[in-house]
Order: structure tokens, then C-alpha cells, then sequence
């Protein structure tokens, strides 16, 4: 890992780039010669220049997001492969690297091949803002600041709640991580694609009829909000929204406190509401709908237009 996003311009120099970063290095899985060889070559410098991953983080990165034989892994900005080579030798998955750079495409080619994972993974020559990668269930990166917070809209738009994003040294801005791993000088952020939950919700109590109205306020993976029944307007407490699993308690004076849990779907929400301690624990099922009218996106129209401005 790493290279991300578009041509900046070329130029013709040596092999070490004073200032900028050493392009030409030994392939990362053994020790064989230089698969482009030395001495004075043309390099095309990037957004984000290649730096490699040290293999105990790639390791630590896939075990944070808990790769498993079922998952699909992408890479963003793959450089020479390491990363999809990894979550397929070492945990069974399938993976896609991305990478503008012909170079480093052929180079994680070869390396795919030495290793014998070629038939689990695929290397593909794009522009990642260009990309499509709605498969992921795991998307890992090493990019820049500015070229995350770019990027994040697209995160938003195309994956699905639940799946897991870890970025080696660079975070996501406002989008605060689920957590935060240190691995010597490496720091690695970890998120859960949160689904949204946002606006208003109502449903009707089985029994009484009466309708119940929940409003709920999201900032990425943080909500808050308040429940509605009747006159009577109650604080939502403990709210946690997991990928696209929403949970909360609400406190009622005087009765027992009501923790709910649900999968958002959709404009669905669907789980059980418990209530009491001990023998007097109740469950019951619940399910809601929500007013489209009401769905504020993660990542407002000015957000966007603001990280598209900011300076790599």
C-alpha cells in the first residue's frame, strides 16, 4: 500500500527524489530484484506518494476488522499489493486492489502470482475517486488527510452499514474512529459503517393503539434524540448505533426503564423493546417506520463541497 488518486505531472530524475520519497524498492513478500530495475527512470508523481505498510500493521489492520474467509477486502491505493495478498494467504478472503499507478499494478500482479493467491485476488488500474467498490466488505487505506476527508462521501454513498474501513495513520476528520490501535510509530483507525438513522420515526404501541414517535439526530455513528407517546416527551440514553444495529434506553419516572434494540432497513426499523429486571423481564417486538422527508444525510451538500476545497 500506497497510491491513491490522480496524475500530478512528470519528470525525469534519479532514482532517489530528494524531498518527495524513494519509489524504487525490493518487493515486499521476498527478496528478489527490483521488478523495474535501476538507475534513472521516469516517475509520475501522485496525490499521494507510495509509501509502504510494514507487514505486523498490514496484519494488525486485517485483525481489527476481523477478516475472515467470507469477506471481500479492497484496497484503495494498493501500491504494490501487499495488503489484498495478506487477507488472502493469511485469512482466507478475497481481495481488490486499486491503484493508479500501471506500475504498481503489474509489480502486485507478479507479487500475487509469486505468492500464489492470483485466483483470490484482482488488480485494477483506476483512478479511485472513479472506482466502484459497493462489494467491500472491508476497505483498507493509506492516503493523506485532505484525500480522506474526498473520499469520504464516497465511503457514504457506496458501502453498506456494517462494513469495516481501517486507515493506517490518517483519520477521517469530524468522522470520529470506533477505535484507535498503536503499533510502534504506526497508528491504525478503525470505523464501522454506520447506517442512517436519522429523522422521525412512529409506530403504535399493540395494545393501547396510542402512537409513539421517536426523533433521532445523527452525526456519523453518534445519535441522539427523544421518544414521543402522548404528552409525555422522554430523552433517549446509551444510544449506540453499530453498523446498522440501533440501540437506546429510555428512563420513565416511576416505571421500569425500556431498552430498545433494532436493524435499520431502509425507512424500517425492526427489533424488541425489554423491560424489567429478573423474573420481570419483558420482551416484546417492535417495528417503525420513518417519514423519507426527514432523512438528513450523513454528509451535508456543504460538508462535501467544503472537503473538496481542502488542501491535500
Amino acid at each position: 500500500m500506497n497510491r491513491a488518486a490522480r496524475v500530478g505531472s512528470s519528470v525525469l530524475v534519479a532514482v532517489l527524489v530528494i524531498g518527495l520519497v524513494v519509489v524504487c524498492r525490493t518487493p515486499f513478500f521476498t527478496g528478489a530484484p527490483l521488478v523495474h530495475g535501476a538507475g534513472l527512470q521516469r516517475i509520475v508523481l501522485y496525490d499521494v506518494p507510495y509509501v509502504p505498510t510494514h507487514e505486523n500493521t498490514i496484519e494488525e489492520m486485517l485483525r481489527i476488522c476481523e477478516v475472515s474467509p467470507h469477506d471481500i477486502v479492497y484496497d484503495l491505493g494498493c501500491g504494490d499489493g501487499r495488503i489484498v495478498i495478506t487477507a488472502a494467504k493469511k485469512f482466507g478472503a478475497r481481495g481488490v486492489g486499486i491503484d493508479i499507478d500501471p506500475v504498481r499494478i503489474a509489480e502486485s500482479r507478479t507479487n500475487a502470482a509469486r505468492e500464489g493467491v492470483e485466483d483470490k485476488v484482482r488488480f485494477v488500474q483506476q483512478d479511485l475517486f472513479q472506482a466502484d467498490f459497493r462489494q467491500a466488505t472491508v476497505v483498507t487505506i493509506y492516503l493523506l488527510s485532505g484525500i480522506n476527508l474526498k473520499l469520504r462521501p464516497m465511503l457514504f454513498e457506496q458501502l453498506r452499514p456494517g462494513t469495516r474501513l481501517a486507515s493506517h495513520d490518517f483519520s477521517m476528520g469530524e468522522w470520529e474512529p470506533d477505535g484507535v490501535r498503536h503499533l510502534g510509530s504506526d497508528t491504525i483507525y478503525y470505523w464501522i459503517v454506520p447506517a442512517n438513522a436519522s429523522g422521525t420515526w412512529k409506530w403504535k404501541d399493540p395494545k393501547s393503539g396510542q402512537e409513539w414517535v421517536l426523533r433521532i439526530t445523527q452525526q456519523f455513528q453518534a445519535v441522539k434524540g427523544s421518544i414521543t407517546q402522548g404528552r409525555m416527551r422522554l430523552p433517549i440514553s446509551e444510544a449506540r448505533l453499530s453498523g446498522d444495529v440501533l440501540s437506546f434506553k429510555v428512563e420513565r419516572p416511576g416505571k421500569d426503564d425500556l431498552y430498545f434494540q433494532a436493524k435499520v432497513s431502509g425507512h424500517n426499523l425492526a427489533g424488541t423493546i425489554n423491560t424489567g429486571e429478573g423474573k420481570g423481564q419483558a420482551e416484546v417486538a417492535w417495528a417503525a417506520t420513518r417519514d423519507p422527508a426527514t432523512v438528513v444525510p450523513l454528509e451535508s451538500t456543504q460538508e462535501r463541497e467544503e472537503n473538496k476545497n481542502k488542501r491535500i
